[in-house]
């Protein structure tokens, strides 16, 4: 999203503003959906609700800021109403790409990858107070575990969408309701 925001900046025909909106466009998917995951996962279960749909109320707020901040431009000389707001479109992944570093992986990655004592670590100290004994940290850790261990031993992968016509059906409508959900209100306009 960084590189669509500077592409799109610096934009000087036609062309090069579209490729700037596929990558920018490339790049939501990925903070649409692995974000909430995340926050669902590190949210303590009591504040979980919550704390996820602020994830999707900052949306709107984000929104509502940008068309304050496209209207404060849209009176300026030049090309510069419409660069400015493009720039900045890029400091929110700026400050997820720093944010990285300070957050920590996801529990269940972690049990994925076999590094059980780690995604205990994280839940003991974002569910447990930093009680490992919590009784909500060992449920969780026992879950996760439990739904992991039987994900790895259905061995399915993507050549299972494609083999029956259900699940082509099944593949084809997800990709449409995703698609018209964005060619639709404010995604087609932007």
């Amino acid at each position: 999203m960084i590189v669509g925001g500077v592409i799109q900046g610096t934009s000087v025909h036609f062309a090069m503003f579209l490729v700037s909106r596929f990558i920018i466009g490339c790049g939501i998917v990925f903070a649409n959906a692995y974000s909430p995951m995340l926050i669902g996962e590190l949210a303590h279960p009591k504040e979980r609700q919550v704390i996820t749909s602020l994830y999707q109320t900052s949306w709107y707020i984000r929104a509502i800021l940008a068309a304050w901040i496209t209207f404060g431009t849209y009176q300026m000389a030049g090309d510069w109403s419409w660069r400015i707001p493009s720039l900045l479109q890029a400091a929110p992944a700026i400050f997820q790409l720093v944010g990285i570093y300070f957050m920590p992986e996801s529990p269940r990655w972690l049990i994925a990858k076999g590094r059980c004592a780690e995604a205990h670590a994280i839940l003991t100290k974002y569910h447990g107070n930093n009680n490992p004994e919590d009784e909500i940290v060992t449920l969780e850790f026992q879950q996760m575990k439990g739904v992991i261990e039987t994900e790895l031993a259905n061995e399915t992968g993507w050549k299972t969408l494609l083999t029956t016509p259900g699940n082509r059906k099944r593949m084809i409508i997800i990709i449409c309701l995703g698609m018209f959900s964005q060619w639709s209100g404010v995604g087609l306009v932007s």
